[in-house]
């Protein structure tokens, strides 16, 4: 047996039988896929992944563009991958599956996660730093709000004077992860309210209701199920 230096995955010895040649090459593909990334050039228009370029790699290297640019999944499969946009100038890239797309800056590296469903795709965090992180603060000025999956496990402050509704909408248009949290925080005399988007429940205590309780209340809802929710916080009654 020959070991692999990286994997440590031993190959059969070439001589044996053409079953097991096959067997090694289809491991290298892999190993190869895994440890080197694949270069998607885009100097020339928008690119299509196909099936076998999609399962076999894991980071995806956009080159050659200095405008925005479409990186399309051509396979549905649960797996996490890496999208590094190298990209100069206004060269976004829209990484899309189906009727999803997820944006990647020029000179951002972003981890992606699709359940194998068509639409399915969740920009899980950039540039090694996860955008789940606590340490986030959003500000929103304006008197509706509908937070996005950018946005999970951020502290969101609500500035405006004027009444507030925020909705929390169906996994369908936001999928977040079950266990994502969103802290909001009445920055202004404006009342923010909890508004269920269709098909949402929000639960919460019986003895308070949706609306947080004064200036400065903060409040949080949890993500326990695909369109379920749970509210907790300085709460109004």
């Amino acid at each position: 047996m020959v070991q692999d230096p990286n994997w440590g995955t031993e190959h059969i010895p070439d001589n044996v039988e053409t079953g097991h040649n096959v067997a090694n090459t289809t491991l290298d593909e892999i190993i190869q896929g895994v440890s080197d990334p694949f270069d998607v050039d885009l100097s020339s228009g928008n690119v299509t992944l196909t099936d076998d370029e999609y399962v076999l790699n894991f980071t995806f290297q956009c080159t050659g563009h200095s405008v925005a640019r479409d990186l399309t999944l051509n396979a549905s499969l649960k797996k996490y991958c890496i999208i590094d946009n190298q990209g100069t100038a206004a060269g976004i890239v829209s990484f899309i599956n189906g009727s999803t797309t997820r944006t990647i800056e020029v000179g951002e590296i972003a981890t992606f996660y699709c359940d194998g469903t068509t639409n399915n795709l969740i920009k899980i965090g950039s540039n090694f730093a996860l955008d789940t992180s606590l340490s986030g603060v959003i500000t929103e000025t304006g008197t509706s709000h509908s937070p996005d999956v950018t946005q999970a496990n951020k502290y969101i402050k609500y500035t405006n004077a004027s009444a507030i509704t925020v909705t929390i909408e169906p996994n369908s248009s936001e999928p977040f992860v079950i266990g994502t949290v969103l802290t909001f925080e009445q920055n202004n005399v404006g009342q923010v309210t909890i508004a269920e988007g269709g098909g949402v429940t929000v639960n919460f205590p019986s003895s308070v209701s949706l609306l947080l309780l004064e200036q400065y209340a903060v409040a949080s809802v949890v993500k326990v199920d695909t369109d379920v929710w749970t509210l907790m916080g300085a709460l109004s009654t």
